[in-house]
């Protein structure tokens, strides 16, 4: 008899009870911040990355493939709440941080992004 079996059946189980990251805490496209201010969208179809906020409905996005971008408006639905410190991914195209600050995003293939917050964004 071999261990290696034996292994594999200690490893799947082991892996089922490996906690959730913070990344990998809910799946969906639409995400807001602890505070509600800052909502977040993932058009899959336009491979597009844009987030919200609520209090002056200021909207910065990037593509997958071009620049980051700003503009007014949208509709944005509120989602699962990406808390502080905790990063949400797209299909490895687009990763956002949620932090205290403000939320930042950018496209994986790119590097280009945005930082938003109630007072204030950078595009990069």
């Amino acid at each position: 008899m071999t261990l290696r079996p034996i292994l594999l059946a200690a490893l799947t189980v082991a892996a089922t009870l490996i906690p959730v990251s913070g990344a990998l805490a809910f799946r969906g496209n639409n995400f807001q911040s602890p505070t509600g201010n800052i909502v977040c969208r993932y058009d899959a179809r336009n491979a597009v990355m844009a987030c919200l906020t609520r209090n002056d409905n200021f909207t910065a996005a990037v593509s997958l493939w071009g620049r980051s971008y700003k503009t007014n408006g949208g509709s944005f639905r509120g989602g699962p709440v990406l808390r502080y410190g905790h990063v949400w991914t797209a299909n490895r195209r687009f990763r956002c941080w949620s932090r205290t600050s403000g939320m930042t995003c950018r496209s994986v293939k790119t590097g280009h992004g945005f930082f938003i917050s109630r007072t204030s964004y950078r595009l990069f």
